[in-house]
């Protein structure tokens, strides 16, 4: 028994697979439920290492136990009741609005341009593509947050521009910028201020674009913030993830996963920790797809094929490991709650009767 516990991320990852062939809605999120004491376990592992001691060990062997256990009865209840079980899709319906051509290039400008003001073209074509989304939803009053987080996320860019002058400008010289210490924490905390507002998860996940700018905030984050304003990072750090952590509860409560996924990984890239900046972009990417996509094709799946809709969280659960182990490397009790959080949200989506109505999302 001790040496199923020896590296617990194999453990993590093979219960991931069994979780996601799940072919009960309903069980597939026990399941999930069950992934979140093994994830707990095996982050909390890596990160203590061989440091840790007996009784650190213990821990996470009844934690890897526990959801061990978990997963192991909600596959075995979820493959016997496959064929008599209804269909309850695991993701829900989404009001994310459909994409956008400028939103595709203004991604492309973020993600790639080499020079600052390609960047903030492109966060524009975003932004702009957005505003669309609002005109159509005819919710004429979530331009006012659109506008206020998109104004405080292009005065930072316009900030960094005026403090690397004339010669500045170049992405990849983003890190020798002359920024004081001050400087760093003020545009940071602009940075941090319009990406939130900008991110889509609680409490702006009623805006009409949804999360189709989540992608936006995390490459800022990456490609400015972390990049270039380190300190500035590190000083906003403690009540950046205890926000994001906070969204992310509130929305594995209200069953907005995209929202989750988004938040999740938003928290992990405030860790600064490489596996979390490594792991932060499959999160995002995730619940951003999984926004965009859902609402799309949820009602066009065959009934044979919804037993495989599991296999679309393979890649944030996988996710999960490394983004939760720079999570608690940074702020322990933060992500400790988060995991704890998400887990009763699982438990009682999975007690929620099935003939009970799908929980608003907009």
């Amino acid at each position: 028994m001790d040496s199923l516990f020896e590296r617990l991320e194999w453990l993590y990852a093979g219960l991931v697979l069994l979780v996601v062939l799940i072919p009960v809605a309903r069980f597939r999120v026990l399941g999930a439920a069950g992934l979140g004491f093994a994830v707990l376990a095996a982050a909390s592992d890596r990160v203590g290492g061989p440091s840790g001691d007996t009784t650190f060990a213990t821990v996470n062997e009844i934690l890897a136990g526990l959801g061990v256990t978990i997963v192991l009865v909600a596959a075995a209840a979820g493959f016997r009741r496959a064929p008599r079980s209804p269909a309850m899709p695991f993701i829900p319906p989404s009001a994310d609005p459909k994409p956008y051509p400028l939103l595709f290039i203004g991604l492309g400008l973020t993600a790639f341009a080499p020079h600052i003001l390609l960047v903030e073209l492109g966060m524009v074509l975003m932004l702009v593509a957005a505003v669309q989304a609002t005109l159509r939803s005819q919710r004429l009053r979530w331009l006012a947050v659109l506008l206020i987080g998109g104004g405080i996320l292009m005065s930072a860019l316009v900030l960094v521009t005026t403090i690397l002058g004339a010669a500045g400008g170049d992405m990849t010289g983003l890190r020798d910028g002359p920024f004081s210490p001050a400087a760093e924490r003020l545009l940071v905390l602009l940075v941090g201020g319009g990406t939130l507002l900008l991110s889509g998860v609680p409490p702006v996940h009623r805006a009409p674009w949804g999360t189709t700018l989540a992608p936006l905030v995390a490459i800022v984050m990456m490609r400015v913030a972390l990049s270039a304003l380190p300190g500035g990072v590190l000083e906003w750090q403690p009540l950046a993830m205890l926000l994001l952590a906070g969204a992310g509860i509130w929305a594995a409560l209200t069953r907005r996963w995209a929202g989750l996924a988004v938040a999740a990984g938003l928290a992990s890239l405030w860790s600064g920790a490489p596996s979390g900046v490594l792991a932060a972009p499959l999160l995002v990417l995730s619940g951003w797809l999984l926004g965009m996509t859902a609402g799309v094709w949820r009602d066009r799946i065959p009934r044979p094929a919804e037993r495989w809709t599991g296999l679309i969280l393979l890649v944030p659960a996988l996710a999960a490991l490394p983004a939760l182990e720079a999570g608690l490397g940074a702020q322990v009790v933060v992500s400790v709650t988060f995991v704890a959080g998400v887990v009763v949200a699982l438990v009682r989506e999975f007690l929620r009767r099935p003939e009970s109505p799908p929980a608003p999302l907009y």
